[in-house]
């Protein structure tokens, strides 16, 4: 398991199906990434998916591992 403080860059992406949000957290090694998705009963609409605001809860996932 990736350790919290080596990752750098966390990018949130709105799945396909516009019900899931993956996430992709980024070390300074580019061969190491780790993903994870957040799954929901119903569907998030592209142009109302906040990037920015689900950056941060990426954050604060990865950072409740530390």
């Amino acid at each position: 398991m990736m350790a919290a403080h080596a990752v750098e860059q966390i990018d949130p992406e709105l799945a396909e199906d516009g019900k899931s949000v993956v996430f992709y957290a980024w070390t300074a090694d580019p061969e190491d990434c780790l993903v994870w998705s957040v799954n929901f009963p119903v569907v998030i609409e592209e142009d109302a998916f906040l990037v920015e605001e689900w950056r941060d809860a990426g954050w604060q996932m990865i950072m409740q591992q530390a």
